[in-house]
């Protein structure tokens, strides 16, 4: 096997994302030069190894290996398949960066020894095509229309997100039953809570910091939904309070834990605050940097900033494992995305739709969740 040309993976493996799998493979292919190893994909997405030299790849870009020129390439990375580069690093260390090597495509094996189909005489094979795509369509209109029909009917009363198969637990907290069916019909990504993706799966925790109504319980539920519906085996756990943690992640592996609004109970006993950090404190150091368990907690952005001074001394509230979610942050087009989708849901007129688009502003937009999130 040549090593300097590129070699695909094994059927269905993947490159790495982290150092010790990467180490392994690097001892195994065993390049002349430890630094020309590389694991990542070629231009079609198809994740292989090869011996290279090395290039420099610029912040927020990607690198990939092009067959055709046989050399290295780079593309922009897409933050929403995982973290980006803040800097600019070699192309050899690829495997800090998830959001370059987390939607490479799994080679499939192809078949192409089948025979070749015997055809039926020209009129009459025509005919029979003709007659079964018209059968075909026909069939999928009427789908389509009574499964639109059925749905707007049943709007209120469908099934909600598809989460509750993914919850480790039996009882579920009133706020997030509320928050479950929220989601499903209001929800909208934005650039903030991509970059929460990337966030959460760097340092395996998150601080989700806004105003009342901001939507800080739906972001936390759709990031756990969206990284248990990748792995599926992960599962969903929901906390009271932090001192509730401990006992929820013994014996868990690879699970999501949300805290909801956990300041609120220090506003009226502050000097319960720092023994709280102390258990947090433990926490991360024996679950949460080693992977086991991934933390979600939201916080008002008030209650935050009173005491903000004491929490950033504990590394769970490092600057880079904190969102803050406020409507001044969107642009023009994502906040007239989440209006509208409120609109929808609610069954606002079309005319008054229009009218929004031509008013959207931060100060618009936090009237409207909160009072959308009061009648809800």
């Amino acid at each position: 096997m040549d090593k300097t040309q590129f070699n695909p993976r094994p059927f269905k493996e993947l490159c790495p994302f982290d150092l010790l799998e990467w180490e392994r493979l690097k001892g195994i292919w065993n390049c002349s030069d430890q630094e020309l190893y590389h694991c990542l994909p070629n231009q079609y997405n198809y994740p292989g190894q090869i011996c290279v030299k090395p290039n420099w790849v610029l912040k927020n870009y990607c690198p990939i290996y092009n067959t055709v020129a046989a050399k290295i390439d780079l593309i922009p990375c897409d933050s929403q398949y995982g973290a980006c580069s803040d800097k600019d690093y070699r192309s050899n260390l690829v495997y800090m960066y998830s959001g370059c090597l987390n939607k490479t495509e799994i080679l499939e094996e192809i078949i192409t020894d089948t025979p070749p189909k015997q055809l039926l005489p020209f009129p009459l094979h025509f005919l029979v095509i003709a007659a079964v795509v018209a059968l075909v369509v026909l069939i999928l209109v009427g789908l389509a229309s009574w499964f639109f029909c059925r749905r707007r009917k049943a709007r209120k009363y469908a099934p909600v997100y598809q989460l509750e198969p993914m919850i480790g637990q039996d009882e579920i907290p009133i706020g997030f039953q509320k928050a479950f069916k929220y989601l499903k019909y209001v929800f909208t990504p934005n650039h903030l809570y991509e970059h929460a993706i990337g966030t959460l799966e760097l340092h395996h925790c998150l601080t989700i910091i806004g105003p009342p109504g901001s939507g800080k319980t739906i972001t936390a539920l759709q990031l756990a939904y969206r990284k248990c519906a990748v792995s599926g085996r992960s599962r969903v756990y929901f906390c009271r309070s932090v001192h509730e943690l401990e006992s929820t992640a013994a014996g868990k592996e690879d699970a999501y834990i949300i805290v909801d609004d956990w300041l609120d109970r220090y506003m009226y006993y502050p000097s319960t605050l720092l023994p709280a950090i102390a258990s947090l404190t433990k926490f991360y150091d024996e679950f949460i940097q080693s992977g086991k368990v991934h933390l979600i907690l939201t916080a008002q952005k008030d209650k935050w900033a009173i005491f903000r001074d004491t929490l950033t001394r504990c590394a769970l509230f490092k600057q880079k494992c904190l969102l803050i979610i406020d409507s001044s942050e969107l642009n023009e087009e994502e906040r007239y995305n989440i209006i509208l989708r409120h609109f929808k849901h609610f069954n606002v007129e079309e005319g008054d739709e229009k009218k929004a688009k031509k008013n959207v502003s931060p100060k618009t937009l936090s009237v409207t969740n909160i009072f959308i999130y009061l009648f809800w």
